[in-house]
C-alpha cells in the first residue's frame, strides 16, 4: 500500500498529464512561430521578437486560466450515458471546450 502523500503526488501528476494532453502544443508552437514572424514584419528589433511573442502567448494563457477560475469548477452539464461514466464526461468536456474555443474565435473574427 502506498502512503497518502505518495497517492496525492501520483494523482496530481496524473491530472497534470491529462490536462497537458488536452492542449494542442503543436498548434500552439505553430501559432507562436507565426506570431514571431508577424512581430518581426512590424519592425520590432530582432532581439526582442521572441520575448515579445512569448509574453503575448503567456498573457493569453493566463487569461484562459483566469476565465476557468472565474467560471468555477469544470463540470459537464450532462454526460450522454450518465454522470458516472468517466469516458462520457471526458467526451462532453472536450466538446464543450471546442465549442467555447469556436465561440471565442468567432468573436475575434467579427471584431
Amino acid at each position: 500500500m502506498i502512503s497518502p502523500d505518495k497517492a496525492a503526488s501520483l494523482l496530481d501528476e496524473l491530472v497534470y498529464e491529462r490536462v497537458y494532453s488536452c492542449i494542442d502544443l503543436g498548434e500552439l508552437s505553430r501559432f507562436a512561430t507565426e506570431l514571431m514572424s508577424a512581430i518581426d514584419e512590424c519592425g520590432v528589433p530582432e532581439a526582442e521578437v521572441t520575448a515579445m511573442a512569448k509574453d503575448m502567448v503567456m498573457r493569453a494563457l493566463t487569461r484562459i486560466r483566469d476565465e476557468v477560475e472565474q467560471h468555477g469548477p469544470l463540470e459537464p452539464a450532462s454526460a450522454p450515458f450518465g454522470d458516472d461514466c468517466p469516458l462520457c464526461i471526458d467526451l462532453l468536456q472536450r466538446e464543450q471546450a471546442a465549442a467555447s474555443r469556436e465561440r471565442k474565435a468567432s468573436k475575434v473574427r467579427t471584431s
